[in-house]
């Protein structure tokens, strides 16, 4: 599934995200998904305008930014990109925008409004929060320094215990820094985005050198005569 994130529209929510979270930028939205049911999918924010020189955009390795352009608005890019597509029923648009959830039903695209995707990551945020904070670690066993306080403790002759023979240590296995280092496989080499004609031929890593601007064609509904 391809979830494509009117990005700014989501992060203009208030009273959705808890304190700790209220205020993020999209490099913590960013986050967010990377820790929730969306982790597996591949999931493009889509921002207005170019990107600032101070903007927090440390992506999760699900996610990635791409900005419209200066011409183009996210909502634009959005429809331009669900039109460039070849498989719109697998595509999820986040946005509460009333013109991009037309155009995305209009396509055929799946649409989730933004204060539902929110309450969403929240609730897979907090239940992960909630299954680390139940995971208590088993006290030790056998430990000989539990054993040692135990004699002394009650004065007992170490001689008459009938305690297990102590094991053999075992074999130190080899350091996995000192091995060398595996074959990577080689990459295809990837295709120059100025030949990509339709939205599934972009690796997602791609995506951050994709300029919306000009890969679109045509001007935007706004310059239409």
């Amino acid at each position: 599934m391809l979830v494509l994130v009117d990005t700014y529209n989501v992060l203009h929510v208030v009273g959705v995200l808890p304190p700790d979270h209220a205020g993020i930028d999209s490099g913590g939205l960013a986050r967010l998904i990377g820790r929730s049911r969306y982790a597996q999918e591949k999931v493009v924010l889509v921002c207005d305008g170019t990107p600032p020189p101070d903007a927090d955009r440390r992506d999760v390795p699900c996610t990635r930014h791409v900005y419209s352009g200066p011409r183009w608005t996210a909502d634009d890019a959005i429809a331009k990109l669900i039109e460039r597509s070849t498989a719109r029923g697998s595509i999820l648009v986040v946005s509460s925008d009333n013109e991009v959830i037309r155009n995305a039903k209009r396509s055929k695209a799946r649409v989730i409004d933004s204060p539902k995707f929110l309450r969403q990551l929240v609730e897979d945020v907090e239940s992960i929060n909630d299954q680390s904070r139940g995971s208590i670690a088993p006290p030790p066993r056998n430990q000989r320094g539990s054993t040692d306080d135990w004699i002394q403790s009650f004065q007992v002759d170490p001689d008459t215990l009938d305690l297990p023979a102590a094991e053999p240590p075992k074999p130190r296995s080899a350091d996995p820094r000192e091995q060398p280092p595996a074959e990577q496989p080689t990459r295809p080499a990837r295709r120059p985005l100025e030949d990509v004609e339709k939205l599934e031929e972009i690796d997602l890593e791609e995506l951050e050198r994709l300029d919306l601007s000009d890969w679109l064609d045509g001007p935007p509904p706004g310059e239409q005569r």
